[in-house]
């Protein structure tokens, strides 16, 4: 879970860092939850370096990135 929790970075529009803390809930799934709501309206981008791994040892070739808005 290191490798996953140190490949993992969210921003905000003004590239502020989002903090939270990982959860594994099952052997396939890693969650993020922020430490306070996302606001609203805000664009954030999320990147995942590559490398990441997961508690198998299966690692990410790629790095991947995706940007999503929250409702208004």
């Amino acid at each position: 879970m290191e490798s996953a929790i140190s490949a993992f970075q969210m921003v905000g529009s003004e590239l502020d860092h989002v903090a939270g803390h990982f959860v594994w809930p099952d052997a396939a799934t890693l969650q993020f939850n922020p430490d306070l709501p996302l606001a609203a309206s805000e664009t954030y981008a999320i990147a995942i370096a590559a490398g990441a791994g997961d508690k198998y040892g299966k690692t990410v070739g790629n790095a991947y990135s995706f940007w999503f808005k929250t409702q208004p």
